[in-house]
């Protein structure tokens, strides 16, 4: 999956920095494990495609057997 070409996005009261791998609100820092702030990249630098959970689990964990009960777990802590 390609990065995304800015170094950071905004929206609302909300920073995703890339390049400092943080999340911001409000501009509070928003703590993130290192596994949801990737997703949360992933899925930032794909705006308007779809990824399938076989996409997102490839892209983050690589060829490690990881369940799907993980990234809904990640998913429920981003929402």
């Amino acid at each position: 999956m390609s990065q995304p070409v800015s170094k950071r996005l905004e929206f609302d009261d909300v920073v995703i920095d890339f390049a400092g791998r943080r999340l911001l609100r409000g501009g509070i820092e928003q703590a993130l494990e290192p596994k949801a702030f990737a997703v949360l990249a992933l899925l930032a630098a794909a705006p308007g495609q779809v990824l399938g959970r076989d996409d997102i689990l490839d892209a983050v964990w690589g060829h490690r057997h990881v369940t799907e009960g993980v990234l809904n777990r990640i998913m429920s802590l981003l929402r």
